[in-house]
């Protein structure tokens, strides 16, 4: 099931490019911005909890936004009010609380790090059917990654001298450990592809 076929979202003067293709075209067709507040079943798709969080989906829709930029639309304070300071925080907290959850990302170099939404929030609100029911880790990556988390503590406090390890055992503890880095390797890529 796709979601509702809308025309693509005018670009304003000071909009950040979107980047990706495959991004604009799914955000093409998504969900109006008003919609998300509005309706609760937008709301329960992402898991939103609180009506900020919810704000702040609805503004990132429209375009890519700085803290300061939330803080100004959400609460109407600008840096020279005294409430400013605290509601910046809020707003930050909440951010990241959703850039936990997969939905939004910002920049990791540069002096301006506008929050955007990711392009796994846009399938979950465009109600792309793969993403409906789906984690953002699997079962079966999750123990990939602790296979390879408890390798790698092995082999460090084998190497150390802390665990006592014969010379055959720890090259065979090591070569697990190179294994399965390769195997999780491609899941962690395509993990970052959907939050990035």
């Amino acid at each position: 099931m796709r979601g509702p076929h809308l025309p693509k979202r005018a670009k304003q003067a000071n909009e950040q490019p979107v980047g990706d293709a495959a991004l604009d075209r799914l955000a093409a067709t998504t969900v109006p911005p008003s919609r998300v507040l509005r309706n609760l079943g937008y709301q329960k798709a992402l898991g939103l909890v609180t009506v900020l969080e919810a704000e702040m989906i609805a503004y990132l829709l429209e375009r890519s936004r700085t803290v300061a930029d939330i803080v100004d639309l959400v609460y109407r304070t600008r840096k020279d009010d005294p409430a400013f300071h605290q509601n910046y925080m809020r707003v930050s907290r909440t951010l990241r609380l959703l850039e936990t959850r997969g939905y939004v990302s910002r920049r990791l170099f540069g002096s301006n790090k506008p929050y955007r939404i990711t392009d796994y929030a846009l399938q979950k609100l465009a109600g792309v059917e793969r993403v409906w029911g789906t984690r953002l880790v699997s079962g079966w990556e999750l123990a990939i990654y602790a296979g390879t988390i408890t390798a790698a503590t092995v082999t460090i406090f084998a190497s150390l001298g802390v665990l006592q390890v014969s010379r055959f055992g720890f090259m065979i503890i090591y070569t697990v450990l190179v294994f399965l880095s390769g195997v999780c390797a491609p899941g962690l890529v395509r993990m970052f592809k959907k939050v990035w």
